[in-house]
Parts: C-alpha cells; sequence; structure tokens
C-alpha cells in the first residue's frame, strides 16, 4: 500500500509548482478588482481563459477582459494551406472546399458568441480578424453593437479570405451601424474609418480617432 501511494505521488518539483501557484493566486486574488482586470486583458482571450483552472476563485475573472481579439488569421493561412494541398485546382473539389470553409466559419462564430454571452464589465479593445462573407453580416452587426454598448474604443475587423475562396466586402452595413451609433453618442468620434473601405486585401480597420 505505502508502496503504490509513493509511486502515485507527484515528483517534488510538481509539488513546489503546484504550491506556488497556489501562493501566486492567492496573491492576485488580494488584489483590488481594477488591477486584477487590467492583469487580465494584458492576456489573449485563450490565454485568459485558461488560468480559469489555476484557481477555484480565478474561473471567471477572464470574463473581465476588457481587450477582446479574436484572433485566427493562422488558422486561415493552415486552412488555405490544407485546401490547396487537397485541391489544387480550382474547378476540383468546390463543394467540399466550400463546406470546410463553412465550417470554419461556424467554430468561429459560435467561439465569438460564447465569449461575448459570457463577457462582463466593459470592452476597451475588440477585434475580428476571420474569413467572413454576405452571409454573416447578421452576426458582425450584433457583435459591433455589442461592443459599441460596452464603450470600446479600438474597433478592429480583418476579413481576411481563405485562399481562392473570395471574401466580405458588403462593408456599407457595418458603415451604417457605426454612424448610428455615433448618432446615439456611444463615445465614438466623427469619422470613425480611418481605412478604406475598398482595399485590395479585404483588410478593414476600424479606429476611434485619436486613440491610437
Amino acid at each position: 500500500m505505502m508502496k503504490r501511494r509513493l509511486l502515485n505521488s507527484p515528483p517534488p518539483e510538481e509539488k513546489v509548482s503546484n504550491i506556488e501557484n497556489v501562493e501566486l493566486s492567492k496573491n492576485i486574488s488580494s488584489l483590488p478588482k481594477v488591477l486584477i482586470v487590467d492583469i487580465f486583458s494584458r492576456l489573449t482571450i485563450l490565454e485568459a481563459a485558461r488560468t480559469s483552472v489555476v484557481s477555484y476563485g480565478w474561473r471567471y475573472w477572464w470574463t473581465f477582459n476588457a481587450n477582446l481579439d479574436f484572433y485566427a488569421l493562422k488558422t486561415i493561412w493552415n486552412c488555405s494551406m490544407r485546401i490547396v494541398e487537397s485541391y489544387p485546382f480550382v474547378s476540383a473539389g468546390e463543394e467540399m472546399r466550400s463546406k470546410y470553409r463553412q465550417e470554419m466559419r461556424s467554430k468561429y462564430i459560435n467561439w465569438v458568441d460564447k465569449v461575448l454571452e459570457l463577457h462582463r464589465g466593459s470592452i476597451n479593445e475588440f477585434g475580428i480578424y476571420f474569413d467572413l462573407d454576405d452571409d454573416n453580416k447578421s452576426y458582425i452587426t450584433n457583435w459591433i453593437h455589442t461592443a459599441l454598448a460596452k464603450g470600446v474604443q479600438k474597433l478592429e475587423l480583418d476579413f481576411a479570405h481563405f485562399l481562392m475562396l473570395g471574401h466580405y466586402n458588403a462593408t456599407r452595413d457595418i458603415n451604417d451601424v457605426i454612424q448610428r451609433a455615433n448618432a446615439m453618442r456611444y463615445g465614438l468620434a466623427t469619422g470613425v474609418f480611418t481605412g478604406s473601405l475598398e482595399t485590395a486585401n479585404t483588410m478593414m480597420r476600424v479606429l476611434k480617432a485619436g486613440i491610437v
């Protein structure tokens, strides 16, 4: 019995690491809320979410992250390469490529929706970085409305597209959302768009004037 208990015991270095994590958790938890939120806002969404397993008392702190950058351009690149390798010719496998792209979009949209559903507090920075198109306009509009309602100061949208698969270019709807938000005095300056709406690389950036 003793041998079995010893065999199942974690190595000494792991015990020390666990103790250090507990102490760190206690120290950070004792800080004022505003400082804790600032610390978590310096992490990416995924990094902040992972901290929920460090301590029971930390399980909700990530939802106060004020900087929500849903960065997934690396995923787009990997998907593009996978598509090109599987279907080197544009005319080949069009249905499969389209299906794969829709699956990736669905996962991304669910990710953003879930984070916003759980999010608490205000938003300082909000960024969407993924291949989205006209079919996703309602989601994009809802995200922007949510960010504006939470006092966003920097809003960045990058609809980078899968290689050879088209892209979202209906920016007029988003422009209307921003203009209405300005009229409702959400705090964003007039002329919130600082980037071109018709850039060749499908990039659109929306920044609050004077903030960056």
